[in-house]
């Protein structure tokens, strides 16, 4: 209950711009590693695997973002890919794209119905 308190404080600020950015240089290889190793335990206490993906090296990983901001983003899509995760397992990380990287979470879980997707995107839903 305190977590969902706190994500939605957390949400308001940003909709309002109170939340400062602290922009700088992260290792994002270092980041997914570490989510992944904090992850682990909890994976293998339900009996699931966890794997990660990264496409770049250390030295070719390293993007401008705030850490707090993109550790939370990802920690919470984690959590939910474990949540929801009975059977077989969830991987994560990200794929170079040309100019672009786009980060994942897999996961073998019950799945968002088709018409309830874009809900995923809407405010408290």
């Amino acid at each position: 209950m305190l977590n969902t308190v706190n994500d939605i404080i957390e949400i308001s600020k940003i909709e309002t711009r109170q939340v400062k950015k602290n922009i700088e240089p992260i290792n994002i290889n270092t980041q997914l590693i570490e989510l992944y190793d904090f992850f682990k335990l909890e994976t293998q206490e339900k009996n699931i695997s966890i794997d990660y993906h990264l496409d770049l090296s250390n030295s070719e990983a390293i993007l401008f973002s705030d850490i707090s901001m993109f550790n939370s983003i990802v920690t919470n899509l984690i959590k939910n890919a474990i949540k929801f995760t009975d059977r077989g397992g969830l991987s994560f990380g990200y794929k170079h794209k040309g100019r672009m990287i786009e980060f994942f979470v897999k996961d073998i879980g019950i799945g968002i119905p088709d018409d309830k997707q874009k809900m995923v995107f809407e405010r408290f839903n």
